[in-house]
């Protein structure tokens, strides 16, 4: 399988959109443009948590 896309998420307008287009990718097919495309998203969504998820100032 090729690398997926990165995918950027700067508002939290993206981090939504990008949440709702996970629940509808979930159980996509593997090597398909649409598995490609949940990883992509998945890690954005990561990425975003550890930047603004307040829970991880608690340290």
């Amino acid at each position: 399988m090729d690398k997926p896309a990165a995918i950027r998420i700067e508002t939290i307008e993206d981090y939504e959109r990008a949440t709702q287009r996970v629940a509808e990718l979930a159980g996509a097919l593997e090597d398909t443009p649409e598995e490609r495309e949940l990883i992509a998203l998945t890690d954005a969504i990561m990425a975003w948590d550890k930047t603004y998820d307040d829970a991880t100032a608690w340290r």
